[in-house]
């Protein structure tokens, strides 16, 4: 592993990557005295680089207002930058943005763009959100089929949010056949998570059954 030295050796011959690194440093005082400033600053020169973790950072730095104050509109074209490099967190986030109206006008058809971009890539979170759009019909006709597979999909990856969705899918036949074994195994399995909407279930499909 590089230590503090070699890495700011790196970071000041511009190298992008050992700027986020050194950023990472000190954002979480590790081996060196943390302090945010310094952290902000190496990460927007990776960012103002192209380095989408860096931008992906920043984004989520301005939006915790972690380091920074809080704002939504700098987080959010932290975010654009990163989504359009590819960045599967970036996409999600700046997704969250578009759905909640967080430094961008409110816009689901932007929001189901940027989740469909993340979840295409695997992202899982996206994939239940997407999936959430779909059932609810945000912005969009509701379609139970899709969001059913795409509830699916998150679940396999072991998203606790996901298996009490894809659950409840099962429970109450939405977008496949009812199957009660089925929606009691994904309640057990986000339960064994601690999410308590999952463990109120079990105990309640556990009274009935």
């Amino acid at each position: 592993m590089k230590n503090y030295q070699t890495i700011k050796r790196q970071a000041e011959d511009d190298d992008p990557v050992a700027q986020y690194e050194l950023a990472l440093m000190y954002l979480e005082g590790n081996k060196i005295e943390q302090d945010f400033d310094l952290a902000i600053d190496w990460l927007k020169r990776a960012g103002h680089q192209g380095y989408d973790p860096a931008q992906n950072c920043l984004g989520i730095l301005y939006s915790e207002g972690k380091g920074v104050e809080q704002n939504y509109l700098k987080a959010s074209n932290w975010y654009k930058k990163a989504a359009i490099l590819g960045n599967p967190n970036a996409q999600f986030n700046l997704a969250c943005m578009y759905r909640n109206g967080l430094g961008v006008k409110q816009d689901f058809s932007e929001a189901f763009t940027w989740y469909r971009e993340a979840a295409q890539q695997g992202d899982s979170a996206a994939q239940n959100n997407l999936a959430v759009m779909y059932k609810n019909g945000e912005g969009m006709k509701v379609d139970l089929e899709k969001a059913f597979q795409l509830f699916k999909l998150s679940a396999a990856q072991g998203d606790s949010k996901a298996q009490v969705n894809l659950a409840e899918m099962y429970e109450n036949g939405w977008g496949t056949a009812v199957d009660i074994d089925t929606a009691l195994l994904f309640y057990q399995k986000s339960a064994e998570k601690d999410n308590p909407r999952a463990k109120a279930k079990v105990l309640s499909i556990k009274a009935l059954h």
